[in-house]
């Protein structure tokens, strides 16, 4: 084509270069962590507001931000294209970007979570920061999908930078918007509940209500789930299986509460600590044991119990301004589980 003066290629990934003789070579790369050409990756403020005055929506621009803006691309704070688009047709905050694929990858990193990522994505749906290596050279060809998650994840949108990257080559990474941690939330309960959410909505409500054990209460919720949805061999690896489940659960706290798992407070490390963002709500914290057999499941909780109590588990709690405080106890074996707790608001330090 004599009148074509150059291509451009567009992907989330590098293509895949051909030897130096022949093929597909010599390429000008420009990705989302580049100055050049950022505000054409997406809508920039200026194009958002415009829109906005256009259809009349001025009033709900700071709702569209949260929900829709948060990427940085080189310099430029950027606005997801097809999600505005969308809300400008029909005038409603919703999750629509992350609807117009299958979200292999994010299935992916849920079937593969291991120790490293659980404590990651914890971070990041704290609403923290997690510092990781990126290699903005890669190309597609060679990537090893574990090895190089957090890239995948940052170039197709469901994690954004903020700032620059430090000495060692590391980028602070995060979730951008409430698309995306909405996104992340409902891909949770999906994975948990096997396409059925209501046992994992029934099981939110009962703890926040302290409705731990009887009719329609938190344990109740987590033994159907359990004998309804899991299978057993999900949880060969125990210790993995519970943390990433529980993590589900914190999840579906959204802005309500701050997890903690094996953080230091008072003299140990309960597995899991849920502390309310308003101080005047009921603080949760949990231990997990494991039993060899069903006999030995109130022993176990008698040990869990004790070990909240006897190793001052309430401190981060106690000290953050929280007056009312649930210690829960959780034993599995198998598919089984039961469940013991105490108010832990009166008892001495």
């Amino acid at each position: 084509n004599e009148y074509l003066q150059f291509s451009v290629m567009t992907g989330i990934m590098r293509v895949a270069k051909e030897g130096i003789f022949s093929g597909l070579n010599n390429l000008d790369i420009y990705t989302i962590l580049d100055e050049k050409f950022a505000d054409s990756f997406g809508l920039t403020e200026n194009d958002v507001n415009n829109a906005l005055k256009e259809y009349e929506l001025t009033d709900n621009i700071d709702n569209v931000k949260e929900w829709y803006n948060g990427y940085k691309f080189g310099n430029y704070e950027i606005y997801n294209p097809w999600s505005i688009i969308k809300y400008l047709n029909t005038k409603k905050l919703d999750a629509y970007w992350v609807n117009t694929s299958d979200n292999y990858l994010i299935n992916e990193v849920l079937n593969i979570s291991d120790e490293s990522i659980y404590k990651a994505l914890e971070s990041l749906f704290n609403g923290d920061k997690i510092e990781k290596f990126i290699n903005v050279n890669l190309t597609f060809d060679r990537v090893g999908f574990q090895r190089y998650l957090w890239l995948l994840l940052l170039f197709s949108g469901y994690l954004t930078v903020e700032g620059d990257k430090n000495e060692h080559g590391e980028y602070s990474l995060k979730i951008p918007n409430k698309e995306i941690y909405t996104f992340f939330k409902d891909a949770f309960i999906e994975k948990l509940t096997v396409g059925e959410p209501e046992c994992f909505i029934g099981l939110l409500k009962a703890l926040k209500k302290e409705n731990i054990k009887g009719v329609d209460s938190f344990e109740y919720n987590l033994k159907k789930i359990f004998l309804s949805n899991i299978s057993y061999h999900d949880i060969t690896n125990k210790e993995n299986f519970y943390h990433v489940f529980m993590l589900g659960i914190t999840v579906g706290f959204e802005n309500e509460y701050k997890a903690y798992s094996n953080i230091e407070s008072g003299k140990g490390r309960p597995d899991l600590v849920l502390k309310p963002i308003n101080k005047s709500k009921t603080g949760y914290i949990f231990e997990f044991k494991i039993a060899d057999s069903i006999e030995n499941f109130d022993k176990k909780l008698d040990e869990g119990i004790k070990q909240i109590e006897d190793k001052n588990y309430k401190t981060l709690l106690s000290e953050d301004g929280v007056q009312h405080i649930l210690g829960i106890a959780i034993v599995f074996c198998g598919k089984e589980l039961k469940i013991s707790y105490k108010n832990l608001s009166n008892s001495l330090e």
